[in-house]
């Protein structure tokens, strides 16, 4: 779930969500304009969230990259014993669709399902249950923090902390399996019981 959000000195960050469909979710993954990343950007975060910086504070081909391999992966690679594939579903922008990504997650044992363009917001479960709570929940935080520090700014050394409280308030398990419910997405079941036959 890419979504960006805006500084009052209009710089752009993108917050990365992942989740799967029994109600879980990836810690956040920020992507903040800059050249050189200062520990400062993630005080205040949830444990586990990371950052990478692009000149833009877009994501782009070499940030979904670095984000599969330095943090997707971590905390979604099954058991080896298991001999499962990942199945990562996930908005069809062109700089995600890079071959050479694509051949690192065969090799990696990650299935890339890209949805097509314009129509993540029916499509994607992020997008059809996350989005507004998380818009709502981080827009809530940022009154809050505007009301106790009277004359302040939010700055890009603030989001972090603001964008966690909210993903941590909006992702609920139950948010999430909503949002796959909605999408037609079920878990595969492989224990249940096929009929026998006649």
């Amino acid at each position: 779930m890419p979504q960006a959000f805006t500084s009052p000195k209009s710089t752009t960050t993108t917050v990365i969500g992942c989740v799967n469909a029994l109600g879980n979710s990836i810690h956040l993954f920020f992507v903040f304009k800059g050249k050189r990343c200062n520990p400062d950007l993630m005080k205040g975060g949830c444990t586990g969230a990371a950052v990478t910086l692009s000149e833009t504070g877009w994501s782009n081909g070499e940030v979904f990259r670095h984000y599969l391999e330095h943090h997707f992966l971590s905390f979604a690679k099954p058991t080896p014993s298991s001999n499962q594939l990942i199945l990562l579903i996930y908005d069809g922008h062109t700089s995600h669709k890079r071959p050479e990504t694509i051949t690192w997650a065969r090799e990696h044992e990650i299935v890339l399902f890209v949805l097509p363009a314009h129509i993540s917001h029916l499509l994607q479960p992020l997008d059809v249950a996350i989005s507004g709570p998380f818009k709502k929940h981080y827009c809530s935080e940022c009154s809050q923090f505007l009301s106790r520090h009277m004359g302040q700014n939010i700055t890009k050394y603030n989001i972090c902390t603001l964008a966690c409280r909210a993903y941590l308030k909006a992702l609920t398990p139950a948010n999430i399996q909503s949002g796959f419910r909605k999408t037609g997405i079920y878990l595969l079941k492989t224990d249940v019981n096929q009929p026998e036959k006649m």
